[in-house]
C-alpha cells in the first residue's frame, strides 16, 4: 500500500471500514476480499496502537509508563515502584533534564526558589572552605532527596555539601508555618498553649 494511506490512517481514527474504503468497487462484494480487508483492518488498528504509542512516549508529558521507563534508563534514575507516582516520576524526569546547566549560584538559588518559594530555603556558598550549605524547609522528605542528589551532580567534585532538612511546623491555633529555627524564639509554655 502506498505512503499516503498510513499517512491518513495515523491522522484519523481507525475504524472497522478503514480498508474497505479504499477498497476498488468491483471488489467490494468478493467474499476473499472482504475476509482479507477484514484480516488487515485488525493488523492496521493494532498498527495505528502502536505507533500511536511510539509517537507518545517520545515527550515525557504523553508517556506511558513504558516511554517514562525508558527516560529513567537513559538518565539512570532508580525509583520506587510502590511509592513512586506516574506524575512524580515525570516531574523528576523533568527535573534532570533542568539540571543540566553547569553550576553557577545564581542557578542553584533559582532552582531552590522555583521549588520551595521564598524563605523556605537557605544556601551559602563558603568558597575558602570549598563548602556549600543547604538549608530546605519542606514537607516532603522525596523532593527534599531528590533536590540534595540533584545539587551534588552540578557541584564541582571538590566542593562539600552540608545539606539540612527543616522540617515545617505549624501552630494549630494560629495556623502559621515556623521553621524549626523560629521557633527557638518561643518558651515552652508559650507554645504548649497552641498545641
Amino acid at each position: 500500500m502506498s505512503s499516503w494511506f498510513y499517512l491518513e490512517l495515523y491522522n484519523s481514527e481507525v475504524n472497522s471500514d478503514m480498508v474497505f474504503r479504499h477498497t476498488p468497487e468491483r471488489f467490494v462484494n468478493n467474499q476473499t476480499v472482504n475476509a482479507y480487508t477484514t484480516a488487515q483492518n485488525k493488523l492496521l488498528t493494532d498498527f495505528d496502537n502502536r505507533l500511536k504509542q511510539y509517537f507518545d512516549n517520545n515527550y515525557i508529558v504523553t508517556a506511558d509508563m513504558d516511554g517514562i521507563l525508558r527516560y529513567e534508563n537513559i538518565f539512570d534514575i532508580k525509583f520506587n515502584v510502590e511509592s513512586d507516582s506516574r506524575e512524580f516520576r515525570k516531574a523528576r524526569l523533568f527535573n534532570k533534564l533542568a539540571i543540566t546547566s553547569p553550576f553557577t549560584y545564581t542557578f542553584i538559588l533559582q532552582m531552590l526558589h522555583n521549588l520551595f518559594g521564598e524563605g523556605n530555603y537557605g544556601f551559602s556558598v563558603d568558597y575558602n572552605e570549598m563548602e556549600i550549605h543547604v538549608d530546605i524547609n519542606t514537607d516532603i522528605p522525596q523532593l527534599f532527596n531528590q533536590t540534595i542528589e540533584d545539587i551534588r551532580q552540578m557541584i564541582p567534585a571538590n566542593m562539600m555539601m552540608t545539606p539540612s532538612y527543616i522540617e515545617p511546623f505549624t501552630l494549630r491555633y494560629l495556623n502559621v508555618n515556623y521553621t524549626n529555627e523560629e521557633l527557638g524564639q518561643f518558651t515552652n509554655g508559650e507554645l504548649s498553649q497552641y498545641s
